[in-house]
């Protein structure tokens, strides 16, 4: 019975994933600045969390908010000397998303963003899984560069929120 479950969300999974096939791993950055602080990075925006949850939303809100989170999360001490950065990247094609008593668990793959400093060098950030409980009320995350033994957001997780940009 859960077997036909795990395959509409993973239906649901690919979907999402051609949907927004053309916004993950955008470079940003280095055309155009901000007015305000003459920044040329253009992060990606934090999402709002949905009003209602579902397999397919949770699922969205987990990979725009983790895009956004470590893409943020990763500059953010180093904003002056990187010229540009490219997006952290979700690999949804064997996301897995599962209801649970607490809310929904959302687990993927995220290859790290990369950037370029300044001086010409760069740093591309490697990959790692992630796993989100979302619910009514909180968004817990939690990581590991352990695909084979992922972490559980509802008894490792910490509360996030997007970092500002």
């Amino acid at each position: 019975m859960a077997e036909p479950a795990i395959m509409r969300l993973t239906a649901v999974a690919v979907a999402v994933l051609l949907v927004f096939a053309g916004c993950s791993g955008a470079t940003v950055g280095g055309a155009g600045t901000n007015d305000e602080t003459g920044d040329t990075l253009n992060l990606p925006p934090c999402p709002d969390r949905p009003d209602t949850l579902t397999g397919a939303s949770a699922l969205q809100y987990a990979t725009a908010f983790e895009e956004a989170y470590v893409t943020r999360l990763r500059i953010r001490d180093r904003r002056d000397e990187i010229a540009s950065v490219s997006n952290a990247s979700v690999r949804t094609d064997e996301a897995v998303v599962r209801e649970t008593d607490e809310g929904w668990v959302v687990r993927f793959g995220v290859s790290s963003p990369t950037w370029e400093y300044r001086d010409g060098s760069h740093v591309d950030g490697g990959g790692y899984t992630t796993a989100y409980l979302i619910t009514d009320q909180q968004v817990l995350r939690a990581g590991t560069t352990d695909p084979d033994n992922p972490a559980d957001p509802r008894e490792n997780g910490t509360a996030v929120e997007c970092p500002p940009s």
